[in-house]
């Protein structure tokens, strides 16, 4: 499993990356969160088949192998870390199977289809952070290109501290073992290998924090650290250097896309003009891999430094997909009509305020 150097262990730590930093945290998985009695997508421009291809449009997103994910049992509950009740209690949205999602995973889950060792790869898609629901009455409302409520570094947390029970508890190895060898080619103790080459360098991300002498936030749902997460990733995991890394400590909502076409500049802090940069990002975020070392772990010098695994073509067509989307309109059966006198009185506030 090596290439340029890079074991596999690179390709899974952006899901261990939040283990450092929110382990701790206390927050308890709300199990059948809300199970709506019926979901309404919004009228925004896409057909049926565009939304659902969007959703789980893969470009390169490998944060862990689908079947070690599906084989591990989130803390503190009997459920595996793909079960739509363990999901839904953090905010993911279900889903059925579909053309293009033949998991059956939540909104924003990708398969990448291309098997690395006969391995599925599990990666998380724009759509996974920027598609929002609202809850009423037994009722959801679904917006593409909205915020969402999901608690993704909790969703990463669980992941690294169940991988790392399986080390720590024999009964829990045979069993993860058991489910992941029925799915794919390889022996035991190959795998605990690979297992233990994700955790060894974890530990070292977490000494690389420990450093920092200033803690991470605990972002929750609806907001996180992207920026200084993509940073750390890059600078810090990709070049192996710890003094690179910056404490996860400015969570910030999630911004709306039906708009982002128009601008000139995107991100809270104007940092990208071009969308191709920011879906780039998007991708190192959620376990995209970089080739920056070679066998002894030295910076290569050639242009071969420059490798990933991105699919350029599918952030385009990602991004060209992501314009055609429109606002979403009141869903006035869901909620009512609108008061328009308020709504007026409304906009000269926002106007006179904002």
């Amino acid at each position: 499993m090596q290439r340029n150097g890079i074991t596999m262990k690179k390709t899974f730590i952006a899901a261990l990356i939040a283990l450092t930093a929110w382990s701790c945290s206390t927050e308890k998985n709300r199990e059948g969160f809300y199970v709506a009695d019926e979901i309404t997508w919004a009228e925004q421009g896409w057909s049926a088949e565009e939304r659902d291809y969007w959703h789980h449009l893969n470009a390169g997103q490998e944060f862990a192998p689908l079947n070690w994910v599906r084989a591990l049992q989130a803390p503190d509950t009997n459920l595996s870390l793909l079960d739509p009740a363990y999901l839904r209690g953090l905010g993911f949205l279900d889903k059925p199977i579909t053309k293009n999602n033949p998991e059956g995973l939540p909104v924003g889950f990708s398969i990448n289809p291309e098997k690395e060792n006969g391995r599925v790869m599990l990666g998380l898609t724009c759509a996974s952070c920027h598609t929002g629901q609202l809850n009423y009455q037994g009722k959801a409302f679904r917006i593409d290109g909205a915020s969402a409520g999901f608690n993704i570094y909790k969703f990463f947390t669980d992941y690294g501290v169940a991988l790392s029970r399986t080390l720590q508890d024999s009964l829990v190895w045979k069993d993860f073992a058991t489910k992941v060898l029925a799915k794919e080619p390889g022996n035991e103790a190959q795998l605990k290998k690979e297992v233990g080459e994700v955790m060894a360098l974890a530990a070292w991300e977490m000494e690389a924090y420990a450093k920092l002498g200033t803690p991470s936030v605990d972002a929750g749902h609806g907001r996180m650290d992207p920026f200084n997460r993509i940073g750390n990733e890059v600078f810090g995991l990709g070049l192996r250097e710890q003094a690179n890394y910056h404490a996860m400590n400015a969570p910030v909502g999630v911004p709306y896309l039906w708009d982002v076409a128009r601008l000139n500049w995107v991100h809270y802090n104007a940092s990208f003009s071009k969308p191709i940069a920011r879906n780039i990002l998007q991708v190192l975020g959620n376990g995209g891999k970089t080739y920056f070392l070679d066998e002894q772990g030295n910076v290569k010098t050639g242009p071969e430094k420059w490798a990933s695994n991105f699919n350029i073509e599918r952030l385009f067509e990602m991004e060209k997909g992501f314009a055609a989307l429109k606002a979403p309109k009141w869903p006035s059966a869901m909620l009512g009509e609108i008061d328009l006198k308020k709504a007026a009185d409304g906009k000269a506030l926002f106007m006179q305020n904002c």
